[in-house]
């Protein structure tokens, strides 16, 4: 499995983490700080030049933010067979499920001071790592639940990646399971 994401250092040391935990192989952790159209751009690139034995599947990471291409980076991803773990506003929504549930829009600011506040390894202004092991080892299945209630009720609102939503579990539960 490829796994491109937008952040240089939140995502990307969040997974290396998980990986650890839940001891597994064969996935490979691509940071770009690109905006979303570019990572999606970057995954297929990717894509193109691994043989079949080398990624079974190829992930794209990436928020909306103030993104104007986001739309853009999903169509594009869908059109070339790329996944996509996409958070609304930011990655570290799915951090904060981790420690609580979250149902009402968010800036990805506001977003980042509840996650600091709950992680002390997470500082906005210095290095924004969420790397707390024994939350992501002891809560990881209730953020699940809570991503995919989000997702749900964005869904029944009509806006199925609405602000607050993340679809980071997916890919979680894939490299989990170790399917593609």
């Amino acid at each position: 499995m490829i796994v491109v994401t937008e952040g240089e250092k939140t995502e990307p040391r969040y997974i290396h983490e998980f990986l650890r935990i839940h001891r597994a192989a064969n996935v490979r952790v691509e940071p770009t700080g690109f905006e979303p159209k570019a990572v999606v751009e970057r995954a297929i690139k990717l894509k193109g030049a691994a043989t079949e034995d080398d990624a079974a599947s190829v992930w794209a990471v990436f928020d909306k933010d103030e993104h104007p291409r986001f739309e853009q980076a999903r169509q594009l991803a869908k059109q070339n067979d790329i996944r996509v773990a996409a958070s609304n506003p930011c990655f570290e929504l799915w951090a904060v499920f981790h420690y609580r549930d979250y149902a009402a829009p968010i800036d990805r600011h506001h977003c980042q001071r509840l996650l600091a506040q709950r992680c002390s390894g997470y500082r906005a202004d210095r290095g924004k790592l969420f790397t707390d092991t024994d939350v992501i080892e002891n809560q990881y299945g209730v953020a699940v639940e809570r991503a995919k209630r989000a997702l749900s009720d964005r869904e029944l609102e009509g806006d199925p990646q609405g602000n607050p939503s993340t679809s980071m579990h997916l890919l979680m539960e894939s490299i989990r399971k170790g399917q593609d």
